[in-house]
């Protein structure tokens, strides 16, 4: 690019990327909305709960990433 050229103005999926808007799904309600069984969940749950030996439902849905209140009807 000579001196004289001006820069290109980022286009296509770099304009997304950059842009001020952000997408957010919507936080799962149910089990069934977050597409994992229960069986996995509660692996996750007891491969955790070896590792610290106890510890409450909320700390065990935050560490799990999910809503304590589909976390609460598995616990």
């Amino acid at each position: 690019m000579s001196m004289t050229e001006t820069p290109q103005r980022p286009s296509g999926l770099l304009v997304l990327l950059l842009s001020e808007d952000t997408f957010h799904p919507a936080e799962p309600r149910t089990l069934e909305e977050t597409g994992l069984s229960i069986s996995f969940v509660e692996s996750l749950v007891c491969k955790f709960l070896i590792q610290v030996g106890g510890s409450s439902g909320r700390e065990i849905a935050k560490h799990v990433c999910l809503s304590f209140g589909v976390m609460d009807g598995i616990l």
